[in-house]
């Protein structure tokens, strides 16, 4: 039986593990070097209007903007009726009130609404929380829920300019040992998810030494994410990938290097998804190897493909992997495992830029639900006439579907991106517009 992420706003309460991992690694990463003075008691009433009730909790300093308009946080009360519920039963109400939670920059424009919360329960376990830390120019958000099926969400946002820089998610099972961490980071536009699998059978051994849920140290599996924007490329022809791609490369300080040794300033493998089954892969280096009497022994990409085990299945142990070798000239060969679902080549496109060559391949998947899809790409180099050096987006093992890369859907209205330059870069990521959901 195969799980699906849980809706994250409706589902419950997490245990205090996830909530206490995320809080103390954003307290790392963001230190309270806050002003210590106390922010000036702000007026509410342009952001109250005609709501009752609505009362000031607390204004916290937040530091200075880039122009140095000093920033506060504001939150508001807005009573304990749900505003997206009608009913009169008291167990829908909002925990301990309706919560916004407010930006203002003295002396520069209107404020601007962060969040809107409603702790409803966020679940059938209705133990629900919000946990909201300020620091310079930082507002950490951390939401948990769930009944059985447990997860917890965590963002970092930037004040000024208001975008979220990155996002980290757990999901677990309240009984069990399995937990699947994901982490996003926009500025880079790349993420990894680290993953202990579940205890399937009763008398699996691992039930005895049961790890702390959504402990990143602890989990056995571990891969980078393969974003997904859908629309993200004009159909046809592709063009080549840049920024809005999440990129590899052969130091093994992007992704994996799982065959030969890194190699510094090497080639560099690009990564997008533009629909539920389209994938476009670029890839560059000083030079490429062609015409080799095998074609294992040319520059070129292959697709490891499979189903996700990281949504913590607990499916009968298959070997059902697939593996294909794409060409830089586009041909597709089957390298091993089930012959069936060949990725098909819907364009290609190549340049030389920047004293590099360039090869980008649009490939179009066998179909298969989202929540199952898993692949792998690697890019295989060639030198002195044999393969050298695979490097990959996740440490793939012959036969073992948990090796594989998972999909990473981005909701559309996150990050913009465009043509430019022959290339797809991208305008902006992390957009507000997420903090509305």
């Amino acid at each position: 039986m195969a799980m699906q992420t849980p809706d994250k706003r409706r589902n419950g309460r997490v245990g205090d593990p996830p909530l206490r991992y995320l809080s103390l690694i954003m307290i790392v990463l963001f230190p309270a070097n806050l002003n210590t003075a106390r922010a000036e008691v702000p007026s509410i009433a342009d952001v109250c209007k005609e709501r009752k009730p609505c009362t000031l909790v607390k204004a916290t300093p937040a530091g200075k903007d880039a122009q140095g308009h000093a920033l506060t946080v504001v939150e508001l009360n807005l009573g304990k009726k749900n505003p997206d519920n009608d009913s009169a039963d008291e167990r829908f109400n909002c925990r301990p009130y309706a919560r916004e939670i407010w930006l203002r920059a003295a002396g520069a424009g209107e404020p601007k609404r962060i969040l809107a919360l409603c702790n409803d329960g966020y679940g059938a376990a209705s133990v629900g929380e919000d946990d909201i830390k300020v620091r310079v120019n930082r507002l950490i958000h951390v939401q948990q829920g769930g009944s059985a099926w447990r997860w917890s969400n965590g963002r970092t946002i930037e004040l000024s300019p208001l975008r979220v820089l990155s996002e980290e998610s757990c999901n677990y099972h309240n009984i069990n040992i399995g937990y699947a961490v994901t982490r996003w980071d926009w500025r880079r536009f790349a993420g990894e998810r680290r993953w202990f699998p579940q205890a399937c059978k009763e008398d699996d051994a691992r039930e005895k030494t049961r790890p702390n849920w959504c402990d990143v140290a602890r989990a056995t599996r571990r891969h980078a994410v393969i974003p997904r924007l859908d629309g993200a490329m004009p159909a046809g022809e592709p063009v080549h990938l840049g920024s809005c791609a999440s990129a590899f490369d052969e130091s093994g300080q992007r992704g994996f290097v799982i065959f030969g040794k890194p190699r510094a300033a090497g080639a560099e493998l690009r990564v997008l998804m533009v629909s539920n089954r389209e994938i476009v892969i670029s890839v560059s280096d000083r030079s490429f190897t062609a015409g080799a009497a095998n074609w294992i022994n040319d520059d070129h990409v292959e697709l490891w493909i499979g189903q996700d085990q990281s949504g913590l299945s607990c499916n009968e142990p298959r070997i059902k992997l697939s593996q294909w070798a794409i060409g830089l000239d586009g041909k597709v060969q089957h390298a091993a495992g089930a012959t069936a679902g060949a990725p098909e080549l819907v364009g290609r496109a190549a340049r030389a830029v920047a004293g590099r060559q360039q090869v980008t391949l649009r490939l179009r998947l066998p179909e298969v639900e989202d929540y199952l899809r898993a692949l792998t790409v690697v890019f295989s180099k060639s030198e002195g006439g044999k393969q050298v050096r695979l490097t990959a987006t996740s440490p793939v093992k012959r036969g073992d579907e948990t090796t594989l890369s998972s999909v990473y859907p981005i909701n559309a209205r996150a990050a913009r991106c465009a043509v430019r330059d022959g290339q797809l870069d991208i305008l902006e990521s992390g957009r507000a517009e997420l903090l509305a959901e």
